[in-house]
């Protein structure tokens, strides 16, 4: 071990050499400098233990020797507030996370007195109510509150429809296409009346709460068709056996 220097003002110099490790603490009244002139980490101590150590890429660990990115924390870290404004600063203000942004400060939490978050939380739920949601993709299509551009799965859906159910088929007053006009509908346009086109469907889409309407309207057109048909074959066998 080598020490230098007889006052404050011209400062302290230990330094260790062996066959790979270098490591200077140097001080004086101007600056101060504590590390290693080999490409080795230099390590902290307290008590024995790690307290930290800074890696030989310039990048920080506190609370343990991994340090991933410039600086990388072992447990907990204590923030206070603070009105620096310089973009990337983080700070607590009492009563919510915030980052600066370059412009204002921004919410790192959900519905926080202090920030600007969209999204409100309560207790576990979260909600968004200041406009359209979109996952995938940022063009929100007009008229829906969510777009969704990939694949999604759940274990059930469940659609409310603001239009009645299709059991006006079953009234009196209903208008029951009789097959031969489906037949010539079906022959002029390639489709079911009231059901969309593949060309349409390809296009636009499908609501799917109206979709499952209108095949509700179908089966029970067609139910109503069968029990005329039963009704009709119940009166040709009468009369075959009345012969």
């Amino acid at each position: 071990m080598h020490v230098e220097g007889d006052s404050a003002s011209d400062g302290i110099i230990i330094t260790r050499s062996g066959t790979s490790v270098v490591t200077t603490l140097h001080s004086n009244f101007f600056e101060g400098t504590i590390g290693t002139t080999s490409n080795h980490n230099f390590r902290f101590l307290a008590n024995n233990v790690v307290a930290g150590e800074i890696k030989n890429n310039g990048n920080w660990a506190i609370g343990s020797t991994s340090a991933f990115e410039k600086l990388d924390v072992d447990g907990a870290i204590n923030l206070g507030t603070t009105t620096n404004t310089n973009a990337g600063t983080i700070r607590f203000d009492g009563g919510d996370f915030e980052g600066y942004d370059g412009v204002s400060w921004k919410s790192l939490t959900s519905g926080g007195s202090g920030g600007s978050s969209v999204w409100s939380q309560s207790g576990n739920d979260i909600s968004y109510s200041s406009g359209a949601v979109g996952i995938g993709t940022s063009n929100i299509a007009t008229g829906f509150i969510l777009s969704v551009d990939g694949k999604a799965i759940m274990e059930e859906v469940q659609v409310e429809l603001s239009q009645n159910w299709p059991d006006y088929v079953f009234e009196e007053e209903y208008n029951l296409m009789p097959l031969s006009e489906i037949e010539y509908f079906i022959d002029q346009n390639g489709h079911l009346p009231n059901i969309p086109s593949a060309s349409k469907v390809e296009s636009e889409g499908i609501a799917l709460g109206e979709m499952q309407r209108l095949m509700v309207e179908k089966i029970e057109e067609l139910t109503l068709h069968m029990i005329e048909l039963e009704k009709e074959n119940v009166r040709l066998r009468n009369l075959i056996q009345e012969k």
